[in-house]
């Protein structure tokens, strides 16, 4: 079913990219489609419109790579790939306008998350990948966060998780992951959520997996990794 075009408008969000060259870019995310978009700051009505018009995933996906493509190849150079650090590079001057700062270990996570051939790097569609993950993700920690203050308790996190699609998550997981990452006040912060979310659907991959062909191993290696 297609949405209207006034549907589709008030699921986009803003998110300011600071590149040094071009300083008015920005970055226009729809959280709920996952569809990125750029365009200066004078064309947000073009910007909607192209949004609008984004209804099938072949359509996103070149949006995606018509709007980030360029970004990406500059900060990841010749190689065409990006390690954790250009990684890091790239979360902060996407999510540092929202108030949220991405550590080097979150960076690390996401990386070895979208990591297909455990290279330590990451091509433009393991990119792609990550992105639309973590974007999922965004929406579920600021949905969950009901008093809006930029944290989430135990409960919070069930209700995020139970969103996502883990359902069985116990108490005792949940206490843990928060002895783990949370603060001193017994919070989690939308940077280790992502990083949890990380470790858990990859952990949860693996686990499909090693009841199949994966020896104990390889499991190991693919935890140490994550």
């Amino acid at each position: 079913m297609k949405k209207n075009k006034e549907v589709i408008e008030e699921e986009i969000t803003y998110v300011t990219v600071n590149q040094s060259q071009n300083p008015d870019i920005n970055l226009c995310i729809d959280t709920k489609e996952n569809v990125l978009l750029s365009s200066s700051s004078s064309n947000e009505t073009k910007i909607q419109k192209a949004a609008a018009e984004s209804a099938t995933s072949e359509t996103k996906d070149t949006k995606f790579r018509e709007s980030f493509g360029k970004f990406f190849y500059k900060v990841a150079g010749t190689d065409e790939l990006i390690d954790s650090f250009e990684l890091q590079n790239v979360l902060k001057m996407i999510f540092n306008s929202s108030g949220t700062s991405i550590s080097m270990e979150t960076s690390r996570s996401m990386l070895a998350f979208a990591d297909s051939n455990r290279d330590g790097r990451l091509s433009f569609n393991e990119f792609k990948s990550l992105w639309f993950s973590v974007m999922k993700w965004k929406k579920c920690f600021e949905k969950s966060d009901l008093d809006k203050d930029k944290m989430i308790n135990k409960m919070e996190m069930k209700n995020a998780l139970e969103d996502i699609g883990f359902h069985q998550i116990r108490p005792l997981t949940i206490d843990a992951v928060f002895a783990r990452n949370g603060n001193k006040n017994n919070l989690l912060g939308m940077d280790d959520f992502i990083q949890v979310l990380c470790k858990l659907t990859s952990v949860a991959r693996w686990s499909k997996e090693f009841d199949k062909k994966m020896t104990l191993d390889s499991f190991l290696k693919e935890l140490l990794y994550c």
